[in-house]
């Protein structure tokens, strides 16, 4: 027993190490995320809470930049250790269900292999971490329901109330898991003093966000509000469930055999809450027209249900099954490897675009917008950002000293402006102004600012607030999801120019 039991760490903890391995040597091969930018920034800010996101990536982007300072390494290292972590949670919930040696490795290959999974954990962002929380609950979920120890419902709370400062979604995973234990033969744990101090625990810890929230007016409301209205909308039953096909394609058979093997064998009825779970999360997101992408943290369950199923079931002469599975995921993984990790430079990634769509379509390349466009989105938005700050660096660092102790610079979006905040930092770039997410709370209101660097597409209405503009660059980067930036010096404002700044900073903050 004691050997198995060192088999399988050694199982285990190789397989994490290969995960991780994967990320560090492919996760710093293009420039940072506009996402990652601007949660990096979040840390310059540390806060209970944010427009967009709740605290905690603010929280660790404060550690790693007072640990590690400005390393991009660091910054990455986060999210592949949660993917490589996530692994041995798998191991442990497939250790759960009865699963042996042969079920960790169909398990956390359907994981390794994942396209989604390893485009997740290659970034810094709340996705991969929250992912990872969605495991880490229904692994608990599954020690209470094996051991009986209705203890277990305190760190149950605990690691959802962990899980809420970094996304807000986790309230549907948790609310799905304690329906399908309400529909299950375990709903007497629900029955439990031990249930009610969970939720204690989980307000306690949830408690400063959730003042902060209401301190701001919810800016999470408003925040959910625009993403209806712009992306949301556009989301339907169809596209929500070929997204769930799609995500994580290659290792569909594994998933949909534990779904199956839970949801429908008598024999696997004690695990059935665990279908159960996945599909009422499924509900719940379709229901509010969230992406596709959303439920992704639903499926490493259902990997380890799938490597325990198809270890107890494929069995004899249908034992190869699980091995042709397995390799079968690692093929399609191998052919869709450049649209998972950013191993091909983006000039290579655009012919391997091209010559993918002739047999799996455009869906890659097709980006908010609708249109398709030469490489996916994700990998647009980790471009130009280097060339930009850049730009602007030159524009404020040919000002004299004087001059610049009265400069204002100002980006359009938060993805300009969490650019400019990381890589400006070298040159001792004034913190960016702009009005987008979380950087609107950072933002003034009001400026005695008499020269303004602005990041424009065109000079808008700074002629009419400035006597003096001249464009000094422009950014020229094809793969650039804003490809044609230009940098715009300012002198001489107009009389109309703080009362504009003061009236616009009053109209927005009001507003949110």
């Amino acid at each position: 027993m004691k050997s198995n039991n060192q088999n399988f760490w050694l199982l285990t903890i190789s397989l994490a190490i290969f995960t991780l391995v994967i990320h560090l040597l492919t996760n710093t091969n293009y420039e940072l995320h506009r996402d990652e930018l601007l949660y990096m920034a979040l840390g310059q800010h540390p806060a209970f809470g944010y427009m967009s996101t709740p605290p905690l990536m603010g929280l660790l982007s404060w550690l790693i930049q007072h640990l590690f300072d400005h390393s991009e390494a660091a910054i990455k290292f986060l999210p592949a250790f949660s993917g490589a972590l996530s692994v041995v949670f798998i191991a442990l919930m497939v250790n759960g269900l009865g699963g042996k040696n042969l079920a960790v490795i169909i398990a956390s290959a359907a994981f390794i292999l994942s396209p989604a999974f390893l485009h997740s954990d290659s970034l810094f962002m709340p996705v991969p971490f929250d992912e990872f929380f969605w495991l880490l609950l229904a692994y608990l979920v599954l020690r209470l329901v094996k051991t009986g120890n209705k203890k277990i419902w305190l760190l149950i709370g605990l690691a959802s109330a962990v899980a809420f400062l970094n996304k807000y979604s986790i309230l549907f995973f948790a609310m799905a898991l304690l329906l399908a234990l309400l529909l299950s033969p375990h709903r007497k744990l629900l029955w439990s003093k031990y249930l009610a101090y969970a939720f204690v625990v989980a307000l306690i810890v949830a408690s400063p966000n959730l003042i902060w929230q209401a301190k701001h007016h919810f800016p999470v409301i408003s925040h959910m509000d625009e993403l209806r209205r712009t992306q949301l909308v556009n989301e339907t039953p169809v596209t929500f469930w070929a997204g769930q096909l799609l995500m994580n394609l290659p290792c569909v058979f594994i998933w949909l055999t534990g779904l199956v093997g839970l949801l429908f064998f008598k024999r696997e009825r004690t695990f059935q809450f665990i279908a159960l779970g996945y599909l009422f999360a499924m509900g719940f997101l379709m229901l509010g027209k969230g992406k596709a992408y959303y439920a992704l943290g639903a499926y490493p369950m259902l990997f380890a249900a799938g490597g325990y199923s198809m270890e107890k079931y494929f069995t004899g002469k249908l034992v190869w099954l699980s091995y042709g599975f397995v390799l079968l995921a690692a093929v399609i993984t191998g052919l869709m490897l450049p649209l998972a990790l950013p191993v091909l430079p983006l000039e290579k990634m655009e012919k391997y675009c091209s010559r993918a769509s002739k047999y799996i379509g455009n869906w890659p390349t097709r980006w908010e917008d609708g249109k398709n466009h030469k490489i996916p989105q994700d990998f647009s938005d980790m471009t130009g950002w280097k060339e930009l700050s850049g730009l602007v660096s030159s524009a404020y660092l040919a000002l004299d000293t004087n001059d610049q102790k009265h400069c204002m610079i100002f980006a359009q979006n938060y993805g300009q402006a969490a650019a400019i905040l990381y890589y400006g930092k070298p040159q001792r770039l004034p913190d960016p102004v702009c009005v987008v997410d979380a950087f609107l709370f950072w933002a003034p209101d009001s400026t005695d600012k008499t020269i303004l660097i602005c990041v424009e597409k065109t000079p808008g209405k700074l002629n009419e607030l400035f006597n003096n503009c001249v464009e000094t660059g422009v950014v020229v980067n094809p793969y650039f999801r804003e490809n044609g930036l230009r940098v715009y010096v300012c002198h001489q404002p107009k009389p109309a120019w703080r009362d504009y700044y003061k009236n616009k900073m009053r109209e927005l903050k009001d507003f949110n």
